[in-house]
């Protein structure tokens, strides 16, 4: 996504995975439709124990994490049953 020039990563059941680059939503090269169980997968790692018990209570979710040498802020949160997630990346970390 960064090397993309992308802002924002966006993950939902059903879509392929889509960044947000020049103000555009598009969906990423080469892959495929995103399903319930890649999605919990992808959360489990960066997700806390206690993080997870937070978004099953509350629904959603709002953190900011390093991850990979980049700085994001991540939404979590259910979308027609399931969870999505949306990763913005903070520039200059």
């Amino acid at each position: 996504m960064v090397k993309q020039n992308g802002s924002d990563l966006h993950l939902a059941v059903g879509s392929p995975p889509m960044i947000r680059a020049g103000g555009q939503l598009m969906p990423l090269p080469d892959t495929e439709m995103m399903t319930g169980e890649t999605i919990n997968k992808i959360s489990e790692t960066f997700l806390s124990p206690e993080d997870i018990v937070k978004l099953k209570d509350k629904k959603s979710l709002v953190l900011v994490k390093n991850l990979v040498n980049f700085r994001f802020r991540i939404d979590a949160f259910y979308q027609k049953g399931w969870l999505a997630l949306s990763f913005h990346y903070i520039p200059g970390v």
